[in-house]
């Protein structure tokens, strides 16, 4: 999985990269749709369609950044043992 780099935003911190010891902003990682998919073995497509769906709906629990879907490596953790759990 390739690796993400978060930049902080704001004046105080702008442009500082917090993967060289900045101030962190985002306290969980989050991945693309693309990386998601990749992690799930499914088409990006339905990976979308599970965030349109959200939690309450057996999808996942995500964040719409713009037109753009982020989701939290734990939140795919949590998904795939529900997974493993109905097997």
């Amino acid at each position: 999985m390739q690796s993400v780099t978060y930049r902080a935003v704001g004046n105080r911190n702008k442009d500082k990269d917090i993967s060289q010891g900045g101030d962190p902003v985002m306290p969980e990682q989050l991945v693309t749709t693309k990386q998601a998919a990749k992690i799930l073995a499914v088409a990006e497509k339905k990976v979308r369609e599970l965030c349109a769906r959200g939690l309450k709906y057996g999808g996942l629990e995500a964040l719409k950044i713009g037109t753009k879907w982020r989701i939290p490596l734990k939140e795919l953790d949590r998904f795939i043992e529900s997974r493993i759990g109905r097997s």
